[in-house]
């Protein structure tokens, strides 16, 4: 695909939209969705890879909606982070998780493994929405939760929190997103919620030009919407 402008696909009028789920270094993909007016959503591109599509967006942006959905589950996570955040009147500190470039990472069930601090777009989604000045997100790969337990390999994501509460008292918080099945049907949600939102199908109209997930799908609506597909939210020990 990425050597061809017509993506490999018949001239037709047949489609709605065009979703970049591979990185595409000539991006393609893109140019296909402005020459037809299409809805394009991105969910390849990391932080350094950002800008080309970002100046080739730009260039016409009055050509198509873009989404930027380049985020962890494709935008689920700063979603899942918003929603939590509604207990805070001030957010001091988000980290999905570990203070040090190299960290470690402590499981649903509290098996800690070595994290990596990594750029990711999930960063300067949350720090703009929330105005929090410290945002960090940890990596860790091993063997989840699931597999530990004989099934499949689970997803799991530590989310904490700290600032302070409607009264000004201090207020912490620590939560595990949890989907037994992986990544995979937590990405592939996050991909359904932002086409459904650029196809008209939810919400107003979206209007051409660059956009994230947080500015386009209410958090509470994603909650519901994770839920039926599996996810749940788990309370860290000792945390509120």
């Amino acid at each position: 695909m990425g050597a061809r402008g017509d993506l490999g696909l018949q001239e037709t009028e047949g489609y709605s939209a065009v979703v970049a789920t591979v990185w595409d270094s000539h991006l393609n993909g893109l140019h296909f969705a402005q020459d037809r007016g299409l809805p394009y959503v991105s969910i390849s591109s990391g932080l350094v890879d950002l800008g080309p599509e970002v100046v080739a967006a730009g260039l016409r942006a009055g050509a198509t909606p873009i989404l930027l959905a380049s985020h962890w589950y494709a935008g689920l996570v700063v979603l899942a982070v918003l929603g939590l955040a509604k207990e805070f009147d001030r957010l001091d500190t988000i980290e999905v998780s570990g203070p040090d470039a190299e960290v470690e990472v402590t499981g649903v069930d509290g098996t800690v493994l070595p994290g990596q601090i990594v750029p990711i777009l999930d960063v300067p989604s949350l720090a703009l929405a929330t105005g929090a000045p410290n945002v960090r997100f940890a990596f860790a790969v091993g063997e989840s939760v699931g597999r530990r337990r004989g099934g499949p390999a689970s997803a799991e994501v530590r989310i904490d929190l700290e600032g302070v509460d409607r009264a000004g008292a201090p207020l912490r918080m620590s939560r595990y997103l949890f989907h037994p099945e992986g990544q995979r049907p937590l990405t592939a949600l996050g991909v359904a919620l932002g086409v459904e939102r650029l196809l008209g199908l939810r919400g107003a109209p979206v209007p051409p030009g660059l956009h994230t997930p947080e500015a386009l799908i209410d958090p509470g609506y994603a909650a519901e919407r994770m839920a039926e597909i599996g996810t749940t939210f788990v309370g860290a020990h000792g945390d509120r």
